[in-house]
């Protein structure tokens, strides 16, 4: 199987959002590692509230409506994107 054919099945095993911005990138790496909201917004330099609109938009684009539901997605996207690394 080629690399193309390869992160598009990647893709659709852990139905990754098309369309993450660069915060959204960020975020799903933090709730991967079970960063608090607290720690999030300090590292970024944003509000607690600021972060926390930011991972609602995220909840939706990822298709989830709580955080420990995130959490798991987005391990899920980690995992697979390490995969797809190794396998280059």
């Amino acid at each position: 199987m080629g690399l193309a054919q390869s992160l598009a099945a990647t893709a659709r095993a852990v139905q990754m959002p098309d369309s993450l911005t660069e915060i959204e990138e960020t975020l799903v790496s933090a709730l991967a590692l079970g960063h608090a909201v607290q720690k999030i917004a300090s590292d970024l330099n944003y509000s607690d509230r600021t972060i926390r609109r930011k991972l609602q938009t995220l909840y939706v684009k990822l298709g989830v409506a709580t955080r420990g539901e995130a959490v798991r997605r987005c391990r899920e996207i980690a995992s697979a994107a390490q995969a797809d690394t190794f396998e280059t």
